[in-house]
């Protein structure tokens, strides 16, 4: 579990966006690629995995000490090593979409195991929500790309 200090969740919530993609996947099939290749024993799956669990602690401990901006990082790498496993995990569109926002944005990657369409972004420092819709207006309008609401719950 996961203790944050209320000024990290609210520091947190702040650089946290979602924005819908509109590129669906199906889960089972990203699973399915994920176990066969585990059931393999595939030597280099095998090394990828370990590496996601070791980037994992280190996203943990940044969060829990407040630096959004190592967490946001280890996201990223995390999310380029989750590619690594299933090549399904991202396309051109998702690409562009994070492209595009680059220079907003400290972390990416896509939420689940597909099926939603949504990608999440951790804001560069001092950038707002408003500048993240702006640019996804300036480059998708009438496309269904879009910045969406969202809210953590924290426990009491």
């Amino acid at each position: 579990m996961i203790k944050l200090d209320r000024d990290i969740r609210v520091k947190l919530q702040e650089r946290f966006v979602l924005i819908f993609s509109g590129q669906r996947r199906l889960a089972r099939s990203v699973l399915r690629e994920e176990m066969n290749q585990c059931i393999r024993n595939h030597k280099n799956s095998m090394e990828v995995l370990e590496e996601i669990r070791r980037i994992c602690a280190l996203m943990k401990f940044e969060i829990e000490r407040g630096n959004i901006t190592a967490f946001a990082n280890y996201i990223s790498e995390q999310f380029e090593l989750v590619k690594t496993l299933d090549r399904g995990a991202s396309n051109t569109c998702i690409e562009y979409i994070f492209d595009c926002c680059a220079d907003l944005i400290d972390g990416k990657s896509v939420c689940g195991a597909g099926g939603g369409g949504f990608l999440q972004v951790i804001l560069k420092e001092g950038i707002t929500r408003a500048q993240l819709e702006e640019r996804i207006r300036e480059h998708f309008e009438g496309c269904g790309v879009e910045v969406w609401d969202s809210t953590f719950l924290w426990e009491a």
